[in-house]
């Protein structure tokens, strides 16, 4: 990361809202929530907790994790406040860690097919239990491994991959100048389409701001992999400028990136975030 100022906004949270058959992050101005009707996952079993992100099997603490099942909640609710509730819905979720601790997670969104909560930040590295309770009883447990870090970047539909959950932000000395989202939606078709993203002078600054879970954790290093789709490719790796919790939305990382001159006129690239030498999944912005 590097030293310097770091452009943590507020705004820089995405300002929509989106419901399509897929695990979501919905964002409208300052509340959060994470879940919708999943379909990847059938029964309630050990492979059913997931990166939020991305859906893999790589999950950190104080991290984000959907969890699909088939008879979960006897209710749909979602958190409307914080701190986030350790029961919504009548439903409940233990997590006992690899060193034996106990702990029930903060819960985001709960239904009958879809649970997502925050994995407890104090959750130790190694094999997790998550026992799974409604208010009529005992639903399942699920085994899952916890890594230190265990990066995963947000996608506009939420699927993980395609145009990404992120804000174009323009600064100069004095302060933020504007902001754009980076995709909107395609009101033919209803799925994400880019918006590109224009470089600002060299007298100002423009800083990517992404979206993610399991980034947080790193000790030695994080940077951002600009995968271009130029011939010959021209492939970047830039240093983050701010890797770390999302203000005000528990689970959430922000990632901010400062954008050199040299990526106008790019067109779609990929961009992956790198932590302690772990990659994300690839997601895409448009550049003009």
């Amino acid at each position: 990361v590097t030293s310097g100022p770091v452009y943590v906004e507020t705004i820089a949270v995405l300002p929509w809202t989106y419901n399509t058959n897929a695990n979501l992050i919905y964002i409208e101005k300052m509340n959060a929530v994470v879940g919708s009707a999943g379909q990847y996952v059938t029964d309630f079993r050990s492979d059913a907790h997931r990166n939020a992100a991305n859906y893999t099997e790589s999950i950190a603490a104080d991290s984000l994790v959907t969890a699909f099942g088939n008879t979960m909640a006897d209710t749909t609710a979602q958190a409307t406040t914080q701190p986030l509730p350790q029961t919504l819905g009548g439903l409940s979720i233990s997590i006992v860690d690899a060193t034996g601790v106990e702990r029930l997670a903060p819960l985001i969104y709960a239904s009958p097919t879809q649970v997502v909560y925050q994995l407890p930040a104090g959750v130790s590295p190694g094999l997790a239990l998550a026992t799974i309770r409604a208010a009529s009883g005992f639903r399942g447990t699920g085994l899952f491994i916890v890594s230190k870090v265990a990066p995963g970047l947000f996608s506009a539909d939420g699927s993980g991959s395609g145009p990404a959950a992120a804000v174009a932000a323009i600064f100069d000395n004095a302060g933020l100048l504007s902001y754009a989202l980076t995709a909107t939606i395609d009101p033919d078709t209803n799925k994400p389409v880019p918006l590109p993203v224009g470089i600002a002078p060299p007298d100002r600054i423009t800083v990517l701001e992404l979206f993610g879970v399991g980034i947080r954790n790193f000790t030695s290093s994080a940077t951002a992999h600009i995968l271009r789709q130029d011939t010959p490719p021209a492939d970047l790796t830039l240093p983050v400028q701010y890797a770390g919790p999302a203000p005000g939305f528990p689970g959430l990382d922000q990632i901010n990136v400062v954008l050199p001159q040299s990526l106008a006129g790019a067109g779609t690239v990929g961009i992956q975030i790198v932590a302690d030498g772990i990659s994300s999944n690839p997601v895409q912005v448009q550049f003009k």
